[in-house]
């Protein structure tokens, strides 16, 4: 691409990739990008061009996120430029354009050249953007298989609350020991569990790290490995590939949940997953169109019966002889009363499996109090072994949750 060379416009650093990498680190940087910054400084992104390649960087005081880009990349600067709007000219250049060269001039201008055009974009004042964390010295960390750590993250982010009033539900609570890195998310009431295999360095740690961001980041995590570091200065770094993640720790504690999960359980169905989750959604369904039950209509109940699994809708009494709903086959183990579940709830938990079959566990009652109700995976080769949800039941209330078979 050829650029006019006057003083203003001769370019002292330049860095060349395709349209799609582009858009791709720009999106990844993103994440902490504030959709609606305090100072027009924090809407820009860093990008740095060295002889060892390009890297862009956004901060927002709370996550840091820097990208090495593969690039043909050449002499050495510096600049904070406009995040939306870069990322929207070079999304106005077209899916069919190839590579896409973003330069900086003597001048401190950032051009972006693609298809015979050369735009520049605005920039901010390199003094008044924050300086990024950098790596410091490492308290303790550990090492992930990247596929199994996204595939359990984005389960974890998808469980968390989006409460902001309540911080505590709004992470993903990491533990690491000699287990492993133990995996937990709820919104109070689902619960997921999971533990990743990993090999840990140093010491055992625990963080609360956000979901959002951290689910967000995941996606775009490109190496095989998730490294997982401690850092001082109450800094957590997430490395993977190209895409490296500076983040702090929620201030709350997570609660304990060991408690929530016996050793043995009264009752055990393992079905069909995709014929349980059909189900479920069709009772669910009708129980909001029939309000049968006054406190809550989305609830439902889930009963194990001789070689099946019952899900039926809350009704009164004098209408329970009425009802008949035919169950899903399940193999059982075992024998415990019905319980009343979310339907809502008992979609999300299902909806976190993919394997062909799941395991529907059933606690004894623990002081005459109903226990989480446990789905576990039966066999996804995709999740750990122990990946676990747990489920809250549920009283019915005035309804006496009886129905009919």
């Amino acid at each position: 691409m050829e650029h006019a060379n006057t003083p203003e416009t001769a370019i002292v650093a330049t860095a060349q990739a395709s349209l799609a990498r582009w858009i791709d680190v720009l999106t990844t940087v993103g994440v902490a990008v504030p959709a609606r910054p305090p100072l027009p400084v924090l809407g820009g992104v860093e990008i740095t061009w060295s002889d060892n390649g390009c890297t862009v960087a956004g901060f927002d005081y709370e996550s840091a996120i820097r990208v090495n880009i593969t690039a043909r990349c050449s002499g050495a600067g510096r600049a904070i430029v406009n995040h939306a709007q870069l990322l929207k000219l070079i999304k106005a250049f077209g899916k069919k354009t190839t590579s896409t060269e973003i330069s900086l001039t003597t001048s401190g201008h950032v051009t972006v050249s693609a298809d015979g055009m050369t735009i520049p974009v605005e920039v901010f004042n390199l003094d008044d953007y924050p300086g990024l964390p950098e790596k410091s010295r490492v308290v303790t960390s550990a090492r992930v298989d990247r596929a199994l750590w996204s595939e359990v993250i984005r389960r974890a982010a998808s469980v968390a609350s989006n409460d902001d009033t309540l911080p505590v539900l709004t992470g993903i609570h990491l533990v690491g020991s000699g287990a492993g890195v133990r995996v937990e998310a709820t919104d109070r009431f689902v619960l997921m569990r999971a533990t990743l295999p990993a090999d840990i360095r140093h010491t055992e740690f625990g963080a609360l790290i956000s979901a959002q961001t951290l689910g967000k980041v995941t996606r775009y995590f490109d190496g095989e490995i998730v490294t997982i570091e401690q850092c001082q200065a109450g800094l957590w770094r997430f490395v993977s590939g190209s895409v490296e993640l500076f983040t702090r720790t929620l201030d709350s504690e997570f609660p304990r949940t060991d408690h929530l999960v016996s050793t043995s359980f009264a009752c055990t169905a393992t079905a069909d997953r995709a014929t349980l989750d059909a189900l479920v959604k069709r009772v669910h369904k009708i129980s909001t169109i029939t309000k049968f039950d006054k406190d809550d209509a989305s609830r439902v109940i889930v009963r194990p019966g001789r070689d099946c699994l019952e899900v039926l809708p809350v009704v009164p009494q004098e209408h329970a002889a009425l009802v008949h709903v035919d169950p899903c086959p399940a193999e059982v183990s075992g024998d415990a009363d019905a319980t009343t579940i979310s339907g809502d709830r008992l979609t999300t938990a299902l909806s976190l499996f993919s394997s062909s079959a799941v395991a529907v566990q059933i606690q004894e009652p623990n002081g005459g109090r109903a226990r989480p109700v446990v789905f576990a995976e039966s066999d996804d080769a995709a999740l750990p072994p122990d990946f676990q949800v747990l489920v809250m039941p549920m009283r019915t209330g005035d309804s006496d949750g009886s129905s009919g078979r």
